[in-house]
């Protein structure tokens, strides 16, 4: 084919031109003249853009209004939609700037629980997966995700941050809960109980919670802090009823309390042989109260009028 050399430069040039259009764009596209002629034309030409998933030239066109138009009554929308063009080219660090904007400069728009969401995104996708790897960012997802839940609890991204609010505190919750292990096998369960704590405290509903809080219990069993072990597996039947430990967890509590109870009575009955009198009446209401199922819970009681009637003689009063 001979083309004249004028016709064919610019046959070079349109073909040249429709080979790089998705990465460079020509001269008659591109974002500055476009932006120059109309910029609300071109606004919304940008968000067609994004909604398809064709971003590049999109982002660039919002960067420029948002440059050049940022007194304009719809700015808030340009730096929302200049966001969610970040977001689609994965430039999540620049995402996470333009929602923040959105939250804190403009917070009447409407949009402005759609660019809190996004902010928590954006911060969730710039987590590593891998729980063993630094979580900062993870963490920080985690307590905006839980801002947006109180402040905007009507809106229409709330099945959307509870959904990756749960998949956020479970990276967490494991690592933690690994941090804690990896400290038991080293031998320093003082600091594996840091951990373990932790993701009962914030991490309740998370599959790592109900293991953690049997770590705890155990420990504070094995240390024989009696009255924190019954509160461990307490709250671990009560709150994890389909744990797999809830079953020595029950027999555990059940076995602790009869010896508590049985200690306090003994202690009761010793202090009344040695004439402390109040102090045997207090260790006999407190069984009552906390360990009503105690097998000799009769005698206790028959022991505890008895030392009523014994101080109201003593002291002239009703012994109460």
């Amino acid at each position: 084919m001979n083309l004249p050399v004028t016709t064919g430069r610019r046959w070079l040039v349109a073909v040249l031109c429709g080979m790089t259009m998705g990465v460079l764009g020509c001269a008659s596209s591109a974002p500055s003249k476009r932006v120059a002629e109309d910029p609300r034309q071109a606004y919304e030409w940008a968000v067609k853009r994004i909604d398809g998933g064709k971003c590049l030239k999109a982002q660039e066109t919002l960067r420029l209004i948002s440059l050049e138009h940022g007194g304009t009554t719809y700015v808030d929308s340009i730096i929302y939609h200049l966001a969610r063009s970040y977001m689609c080219l994965h430039d999540y660090a620049l995402a996470q700037i333009e929602y923040e904007r959105v939250v804190n400069n403009y917070p009447t728009s409407g949009l402005v629980d759609d660019a809190a969401f996004g902010l928590a995104y954006a911060q969730f996708k710039q987590a590593p997966r891998n729980p063993g790897n630094d979580q900062t960012e993870a963490e920080q997802a985690v307590r905006t995700l839980r801002e947006f839940l109180a402040i905007y609890p009507l809106s229409d991204r709330k099945e959307e941050a509870e959904e990756l609010l749960a998949e956020m505190e479970a990276r967490l919750a494991r690592k933690n809960f690994d941090t804690g292990v990896l400290y038991l096998k080293l031998g320093a369960d003082s600091s594996a109980m840091i951990y373990f704590q932790r993701v009962w405290d914030e991490y309740t509903q998370t599959p790592y919670a109900a293991r953690a809080l049997w770590l705890l219990a155990e420990r504070a069993r094995k240390q024989e802090n009696w009255d924190l072990a019954v509160q461990r597996y307490e709250q671990l039947i009560a709150v994890y009823s389909d744990a797999i430990e809830i079953r020595q967890a029950e027999s555990l509590l059940r076995r602790i309390k009869a010896d508590q109870a049985k200690r306090r009575y003994d202690q009761a009955k010793q202090a009344r042989k040695e004439g402390h009198l109040v102090l045997a009446q207090e260790l006999c209401e407190d069984i009552l109260e906390k360990y009503p199922d105690y097998k000799k819970t009769k005698d206790v009681r028959r022991l505890l009028e008895e030392l009523r009637a014994e101080r109201a003689a003593k002291d002239g009063t009703d012994g109460s």
